[in-house]
């Protein structure tokens, strides 16, 4: 019978596992015992000295309070706190709080500038300096892209724009013949 490579590191493994067994067998003070329960002591430092008070206490008796478990906290913070399920719209959702950051509000305007001269931009233009790619999520059986906090798959429109392909750091969208391709913002 032939083995492989790996069949016999399997039953290399297997033999030390049994000559070790024999060995503890063999060699243990009582082989009948079994094993011995671990004993644990409470340790105490070297340079603290105990307080006068916990001197005198009984040794069964401790004044320190009970330890409050986490589940109990848990339970406790819940009570103080009451969340509505009804209002998680979705639970895997980024909070509004992490989707300000990405996406931060609109400025007013202080004063528009006096002589600014008129320029016309195509709709392309206009599109690409208005909305920015945050993230691109591609993986084999979808792909996602999240522009201005809203996050988009193939076919979504943003104003007459559709979005027409994603690709690993950019998202395309087109409308009637003009095609806008967004690349992914790095950085703030």
């Amino acid at each position: 019978m032939k083995l492989s490579k790996r069949q016999k590191v399997f039953v290399a493994l297997a033999a030390v596992a049994v000559a070790v067994l024999a060995i503890d067998r063999l060699t243990a003070e009582d082989p009948a015992s079994g094993p011995v329960p671990a004993k644990a002591a409470a340790r105490r430092s070297p340079r603290r000295t105990p307080p006068p008070a916990a001197a005198q206490a009984p040794d069964n008796h401790t004044d320190a309070p009970a330890a409050v478990s986490i589940a109990r906290r848990i339970e406790e913070q819940a009570a103080r706190t009451p969340l509505e399920i009804a209002s998680v719209p979705d639970a895997m959702r980024p909070a509004e709080s992490w989707l300000r950051v990405l996406v931060p509000e609109p400025q007013p305007q202080t004063a528009a500038p006096k002589a600014a001269p008129v320029t016309r931009s195509s709709p392309a233009e206009l599109f690409a300096g208005a909305h920015v790619l945050q993230a691109v999520m591609v993986s084999d059986n979808q792909r996602l892209a999240v522009v201005d906090g809203k996050c988009l798959s193939v076919g979504d429109r943003i104003g007459a724009f559709t979005l027409t392909g994603i690709e690993n750091e950019a998202a395309v969208f087109e409308c009637n013949d003009q095609r806008v391709t967004l690349p992914l913002k790095v950085g703030p």
